[in-house]
This record gives C-alpha cells, sequence and structure tokens, in this order.
C-alpha cells in the first residue's frame, strides 16, 4: 500500500479517481478500474524502481566517498599541480600514477556495480584497495 497512489496514477491515467477505505472509485473517465491483482502488481513494480533509482544513487555516491576519502578535491589539486609542474620526484611520480589507476578501478568497479544494480555495493571485499604508495603520498599534500 505504500505505492498505492503512483499505482492508482499509473494505472487509472486520464480519468479522475477516488481511493477511500480500500474501495477504488472512477469519477469520471471511461476506463475499466483495474482489479486488486492488477494495482498491486503495479505497486511492486513501483517499489522495485525505487528501489533500483536508490541502489543506483547509493553506488555514485559510494565512488565518490571512496575517492575523496583516499584524496580530497584540494588533495587532488595539489597533487595534478605538483605532477603537472614536475615537482614530484621519480618515486612520487610513480605513486601518483598508481593513484590514478586506481581511481580508474574504482569508476570501473562503479559502472560494474551499476550495471548489476548490487544492492551491497558498499561491502569493502567489492572494491579495489588504494595502493600503499599512493596513500602515503596523498598523505602528504
Amino acid at each position: 500500500m505504500k505505492y498505492i497512489v503512483e499505482a492508482l496514477d499509473e494505472l487509472c491515467a486520464g480519468a479522475v479517481w477516488q481511493y477511500a477505505d480500500g474501495k477504488l472509485t472512477i469519477l469520471e473517465g471511461d476506463i475499466e478500474p483495474p482489479t486488486d491483482k492488477q494495482i498491486r502488481a503495479k505497486e511492486a513494480e513501483i517499489a522495485a524502481a525505487k528501489e533500483r533509482e536508490a541502489i543506483l544513487a547509493g553506488i555514485r555516491t559510494e565512488v565518490g566517498r571512496r575517492i575523496n576519502a583516499h584524496a580530497s578535491l584540494p588533495t587532488q589539486i595539489n597533487l595534478s599541480a605538483a605532477a603537472g609542474g614536475g615537482i614530484l620526484n621519480e618515486e612520487q611520480m610513480a605513486a601518483y600514477k598508481a593513484g590514478l589507476v586506481w581511481i580508474d578501478q574504482i569508476r570501473q568497479t562503479g559502472k560494474a556495480l551499476l550495471e548489476a544494480a548490487d544492492p551491497n555495493y558498499a561491502d569493502d571485499d567489492k572494491w579495489p584497495k588504494v595502493p600503499e604508495a599512493a596513500a602515503k603520498l596523498a598523505a602528504l599534500f
């Protein structure tokens, strides 16, 4: 019954209807009222779609959260400037590149989780680990 209004809006499109005390009345419009079975099926469809939308939004948020937990936006900007400006030594540059590869892996993992609409997207085991050298370098900035 959580999505009864949305279900009835879809099933009774073009009609004016009233739902009270568990009874549907078509007030205006030439449509056959949907059956209880049709209403429950539409409610289930809407609930599944809303759950999927929430999972997809959560995955997108999780991608950003994981990247920003490793390196905040200011850290990312400062690292990028240092790399572009030639300030990083060879070891640091390798760590920087490892971090960039890791970010790409995070994004690719996010895409795979989106395709699967995986409700367990927050499990750490599903995500690549930050390379130690990249984590140490980010901590310097």
